[in-house]
C-alpha cells in the first residue's frame, strides 16, 4: 500500500511532528528546572515530579488512544490530541503554583500521547516489510530532532524570556500541527473496528500481553527510554544546579543524545536490508551498557559528573538507542497488523513507563549524586541488553515482521 495522493510528501513530516511534540514537551524545560524551583518557591523534587506525572499520564493515555484510533479513525484522534496539548500548554505557561503546573502537565500529556500512537499506526497502515522498517527509521530520525532541539530551544528561551516561554512555544507548535493535520492528512485506516469498545480493547490487550516476543521488544524500548529520561531529570540539577553550568550551554550540549539517536537511526535505515535487525539491536544494546558503565566509572573516579565526560558518553547512549528503538518498535507492532492501534498504544505505554521509572529512580536514589545517576542509567541499559538476549532465545524471535530480516 502507498500513501494517499492527497497526503503527498507532507505525510511523514507532519506525523513526525505530531509524534515528536510529546517528547519536545517533556524535555524542553529541563534547562529551566532550577529557575522553576526558584520561581514557584518549591523544592527540587516537586519540580522533578512534573516529569514523572507527565510520563505516567503519557503512558496511560496511550492505552486509551490506541483502541480509539482503531474504532473512530486515526485522523480525528490526532487532531483532538493536538488541540488538547495546545490548551494545556497555555495553562502550564500561566500556572501560579506547582499544583496547577502538575495538573496541567497531566492534561498536556494526555493530549500529546495521541501523536506517537497515531503516527506509528498510520505508518503501519501504509507500509509493509522493508519499506515499513525504512519509513519508521526515517520518521524516527525526524522525531529524534524533538529531544535534540528541545533543550537548545529551552535553554535560549530560559535565558531570554524565562521558563514560562517554553510552554508558550509548545502550545503554539501544537496548534500549528493541528491545523496541518486538518489541511493535509487524510484518514489511513481501511476498516475501523466494530463492536463494544471496552470488550474489543480488553481482547486486543490480552492478545498482546500473551505474546512474549512483543513484550520483550517493548521492554527494550522501555529500557532505552529509562536511560534518556534519567538523563532528562537528573542531568540539569547536577550540571546546572550544582555545577553552575550556564543553562543555554547545557541546552546546546544536551542535544548530544538525540543527535546520537539520529546517527543510530540513520545506520539502521542504511543497513537494515543487509544486516539482521536483531544483530543491529544487539550492537545498540551493547553500546548502551558500555556508555553508561563508563559514565558511572568516570563519576566515581572524578567524584563529580564532568560535562566533558558526560555529554560525549550521552552521545554514545543516543547511538545505542537509535540502533535499538526503531527496530524493536516496528517489529513488536508488526506482529499484530490487525490491531496496530492497540499494539502501538501498549508499546508506547510500556516505553513511557520505562521513562517514568527512570525519573522516579533519579528522585529516590540519585538526587544530586553523580555515581548514583550513572547507576540508574546503567540499570536501564542492562534491561535493554537482557531483553534483546531473551528475544534471540524465543522461538521465531528472528522473524517477527513481514519481510523482516
Amino acid at each position: 500500500m502507498t500513501p494517499p495522493p492527497t497526503a503527498g510528501r507532507a505525510l511523514v513530516p507532519i506525523l513526525a511532528g505530531g509524534a515528536g511534540i510529546g517528547i519536545l514537551a517533556s524535555a524542553i524545560y529541563a534547562p529551566s528546572l532550577p529557575s522553576i524551583v526558584a520561581g514557584l518557591g518549591v523544592s527540587e523534587d516537586r519540580v522533578q515530579a512534573t516529569f514523572t506525572v507527565y510520563l505516567f499520564a503519557f503512558a496511560l493515555g496511550q492505552l486509551v488512544i490506541g483502541p480509539l484510533a482503531d474504532r473512530y479513525g486515526r485522523r480525528i484522534v490526532l487532531i483532538v490530541g493536538l488541540v488538547v496539548t495546545a490548551l494545556a500548554s497555555v495553562v502550564c505557561a500561566l500556572a501560579p503554583s506547582i499544583e496547577v503546573l502538575l495538573i496541567a502537565r497531566i492534561v498536556q500529556a494526555l493530549g500529546s500521547c495521541a501523536g506517537p500512537v497515531v503516527a506509528r499506526a498510520m505508518v503501519r497502515d501504509l507500509y509493509e516489510g522493508p519499506r515499513l522498517t525504512a519509513a519508521v527509521s526515517i520518521m524516527a530520525m525526524s522525531i529524534a530532532l524533538a529531544p535534540a532541539v528541545a533543550p537548545v530551544i529551552g535553554g535560549q528561551l530560559e535565558v531570554w524570556l524565562g521558563w514560562r516561554s517554553c510552554f508558550w512555544f509548545v502550545g503554539g507548535l501544537a496548534a500549528f500541527l493541528a491545523a496541518m493535520v486538518v489541511l493535509r492528512i487524510p484518514e489511513t485506516v481501511r476498516q475501523k473496528s466494530a463492536g463494544n469498545l471496552l470488550a474489543a480493547s480488553a481482547s486486543s490487550y490480552w492478545r498482546l500481553v500473551r505474546d512474549p516476543v512483543f513484550i520483550l521488544f517493548t521492554v527494550m524500548t522501555a529500557g532505552s527510554s529509562g536511560v534518556f529520561y534519567a538523563h532528562t531529570a537528573g542531568g540539569a540539577p547536577l550540571l546546572v544546579g550544582q555545577g553552575g553550568m550556564n543553562p543555554a550551554l547545557f541546552g546546546w550540549l544536551a542535544a548530544a543524545p538525540p543527535l546520537g539517536f539520529m546517527t543510530g537511526s540513520f545506520l539502521v535505515n542504511r543497513l537494515a536490508r543487509h544486516v539482521r535487525l536483531h544483530r543491529l539491536m544487539g550492537v545498540g544494546a551493547t553500546f548502551l551498557v558500555l556508555a553508561t558503565s563508563a559514565m558511572t566509572l568516570s563519576a566515581w573516579i572524578l567524584g563529580a559528573m564532568s560535562p566533558w565526560a558526560y555529554f560525549p558518553l550521552m552521545y554514545c547512549v543516543g547511538v545505542g538507542n537509535g540502533l535499538t528503538m526503531p527496530g524493536a518498535g516496528v517489529r513488536g507492532i508488526s506482529r499484530h497488523p490487525g490491531i496496530a492501534g492497540a499494539a502501538a498504544a501498549l508499546s508506547g505505554f510500556i516505553q513511557m513507563s520505562g521513562g517514568s521509572i527512570g525519573t522516579i529512580a533519579v528522585i529516590l536514589f540519585a538526587q544530586g549524586h553523580a555515581v548514583e545517576l550513572g547507576l540508574v542509567m546503567m540499570g536501564a541499559a542492562l534491561t535493554v541488553f537482557c531483553a534483546w538476549a531473551l528475544v534471540g532465545r524465543v522461538r521465531d524471535g528472528e522473524n517477527t515482521s513481514p519481510g523482516g530480516r
